[in-house]
């Protein structure tokens, strides 16, 4: 199986000082080998988008810096497309289902333009790292 992990766009809007909501869109994909009694089938390629509502909680609030816990719940959108070696035969499938983003550690730096990184579990992953711009 491989993957080359989640890309989110997000905006979010300050209700209060210390208080965000906001929206998310995420983008995953990754591949991976059917394998039946050790000889490779076929392949199955998986594209995930996801929409969801987030809330944030700041416990500094800092111009150019920000510790956060961040809560999201939302619905996944899963297509699936399977390619059968044996009888060049494939099978397309598409699912919706519920999912969720627990992030309890976020720190936010930079003022205009910054960074960010994320630990948490849910539809951006364990990791999160990337670019932020605030308007």
């Amino acid at each position: 199986s491989t993957s080359y992990g989640a890309i989110h766009a997000a905006y979010r809007y300050s209700v209060i000082r210390r208080l965000s909501v906001g929206g998310i869109f995420v983008y995953d994909y990754n591949n991976a080998d059917a394998v039946q009694m050790d000889i490779k089938r076929g392949k199955f390629n998986n594209h995930y988008m996801t929409l969801a509502a987030e809330v944030d909680f700041k416990y500094i609030d800092r111009e150019k810096f920000k510790l956060y816990s961040l809560i999201g719940v939302g619905a996944t959108l899963l297509h699936q497309v399977y390619h059968d070696d044996f009888i060049t035969n494939t099978e397309k499938n598409s699912n919706v289902f519920f999912n969720f983003q627990i992030t309890p550690i976020g720190i936010k730096f930079g003022n205009t333009f910054g960074g960010l990184v994320e630990l948490g579990f849910g539809y951006k992953g364990i990791i999160t790292a990337g670019f932020v711009y605030r308007l």
